[in-house]
């Protein structure tokens, strides 16, 4: 009787380390699909550093080209036309851009780790926040 419980048990331990080897591979391929699916680029500080970047104070028009207007050294005001990230921005209901930051949200927080980079970064952006994290994305993006 006692071998017969004791083998109950062995099958059931067996059983369930199983299962929780099939749960952990599993676990990892989805990482590993998650990971591949993450657009990568990568640029040297010495060319993220000199990105111009424009202070703008207003947008003239949006569509079918967005058209802005900044301040120009001495107060001369300058307009130009661009062409927009698709990915980046987005319409509501109503036709308002909004700007998509789920991207960035973990491109962000994965940048955080490394401050010694970022502490090399002067953010010179001043939209939705100003650090040296989202002045990086901004510039990867545009230098890709």
């Amino acid at each position: 009787m006692r071998n017969t419980i004791n083998r109950k048990i062995l099958l059931r331990v067996r059983l369930g380390v199983e299962r929780l080897t099939n749960i952990e591979t599993k676990q990892r391929e989805e990482a590993l699909t998650k990971a591949t699916a993450i657009p990568c680029c990568c640029a040297a500080i010495k060319d993220i550093i000199p990105v111009n970047v424009i202070q703008v104070n207003y947008f003239l028009a949006n569509l079918p080209q967005p058209t802005v207007r900044y301040t120009k050294k001495e107060d001369e005001l300058v307009s130009f036309s661009f062409a927009l990230f698709e990915a980046s921005l987005q319409t509501d209901v109503k036709g308002k851009l909004y700007r998509n930051w789920k991207d960035f949200t973990s491109f962000g927080e994965r940048a955080m780790d490394f401050q010694e980079m970022l502490s090399d970064i002067e953010p010179h952006i001043h939209l939705f926040r100003r650090d040296a994290a989202f002045h990086l994305y901004s510039s990867l993006i545009l230098l890709k």
